[in-house]
């Protein structure tokens, strides 16, 4: 014998399911509800909270109302299979989430890096890569690399008798087998700053940090700029850079 436990809004508030998903359910021949022969009410057993229970798991999964029917109906080795498939697109979820929480992080610290050497500019630093290669419009794999993460773009530029030449390059490494525009070497001194570009109309502002570095006394060697961020300050579109400069 079937014991009934209440109706279909007590066990909504017991299950947390709204009514009418409940109803919907039933609608559709996937939850047989009891009715109560002596008031007429349609009421919840046990046998009808386990369905529930059956139900909303595989909902959970992703399975439509027109697929739970069939996954009722399969034996021990077939619900290891459907489980198996369904457990392996929740890892690539889960690491796919896992890889958004990290781009999270990584932008939450350029946010950071941008206000502090904005707010305290021209400080001594050196880069933190050790290697920038050509960049190849036309490989793609740099292409690749490029579009999976825009802070691997680096400009490169060179004072060469008084003028002021650029490179775009893309961080690289020695064994790679791509040209190299820069290399780290010992016994350099780099100044660091936060550059921007305006989005729409490309007006920089690197060649004013520039002349206040060249007003410090020291004469610009190299640039590197490595892309930081796309963000809005005062509702103007910025490309936003770390600038190390060589100097002496």
């Amino acid at each position: 014998m079937n014991y009934l436990l209440g109706k279909i809004s007590d066990a909504s508030k017991l299950l947390n399911i709204p009514v009418s998903t409940l109803k919907f359910w039933s609608k559709k021949g996937l939850l047989p509800i009891p009715q109560n022969k002596e008031n007429g009410y349609r009421q919840f057993d046990i046998e009808s909270l386990i369905k529930v229970g059956h139900i909303h798991f595989y909902r959970s999964l992703g399975l439509s109302i027109k697929e739970i029917p069939a996954a009722f109906e399969k034996d021990f080795d077939e619900s290891t299979i459907l489980l198996d498939t369904k457990q392996q697109d929740i890892n690539k979820l889960i690491q796919e989430l896992h890889d958004i929480n990290k781009s999270i992080e990584i932008r939450k610290a350029c946010i950071d890096e941008i206000k502090e050497l904005s707010k305290n500019p021209y400080v001594f630093g050196e880069p933190d890569f050790e290697v920038v290669n050509e960049f190849d419009d036309y490989n793609p794999y740099h292409l690749q690399r490029y579009v999976d993460d825009n802070t691997n773009a680096i400009t490169v530029g060179f004072f060469v008798e008084g003028e002021y030449i650029k490179f775009r390059g893309l961080l690289g490494n020695n064994k790679e087998k791509y040209k190299i525009l820069w290399k780290k070497s010992e016994g350099k001194k780099w100044i660091e700053c936060i550059t921007s570009q305006n989005a729409e109309t490309k007006k920089t502002d690197k060649y004013f940090h520039l002349d206040k570095i060249k007003e410090m006394g020291f004469t610009p060697k190299t640039t590197l700029e490595q892309f930081k961020l796309l963000a809005s300050k005062n509702k103007t579109l910025y490309h936003y850079y770390k600038m190390w400069v060589e100097v002496e």
